[in-house]
């Protein structure tokens, strides 16, 4: 289990919140964790437009992996992941008020005057770490 000073030193390499969390827990959910930092990099930040929280989606796409369906007509297997997807949504939510990055923020990563705030804040050091760990936890509870 990482700790949020290894988390801050990945931000500073480039490793964003997303990426952080699926390959954190990619090995238990049979990924590689090269390929999982690949999957996710894309997400970190709401998709670097302050939308759903990359540690969110970092941990969805965990739950997916274990919980999601790809048969067609698989109702019972998608009602499952769905099951899934609310009860990790509410624990999250339930700490943070909100599944949306600028919400939990305060701060819109997607406009360059507020990014600096963030970065001034240093939201990436002393905010995000702990969210980005608080969330890996709850998606090891979830699955």
């Amino acid at each position: 289990m990482m700790n949020e000073e290894e988390v801050a030193k990945l931000f500073e390499r480039g490793i964003v919140c997303s990426q952080i969390c699926l390959s954190e827990l990619s090995e238990e959910v049979g990924l590689d964790e090269a390929m999982a930092k690949r999957m996710a990099a894309l997400f970190g930040g709401g998709a670097w437009c302050g939308e759903m929280c990359g540690a969110v989606s970092g941990c969805l796409m965990a739950l997916g992996m274990r919980y999601g369906h790809h048969e067609l007509d698989d109702a019972a297997q998608r009602e499952l992941g769905m099951k899934k997807l609310m009860e990790f949504k509410q624990r999250f939510e339930n700490e943070y008020g909100s599944i949306v990055c600028r919400e939990i923020l305060g701060y819109d990563l997607s406009k360059p005057e507020e990014m600096r705030i963030i970065q001034e804040k240093g939201f990436f050091v002393n905010k995000c770490p702990r969210l980005v760990c608080r969330a890996v936890e709850m998606a090891r509870e979830v699955l």
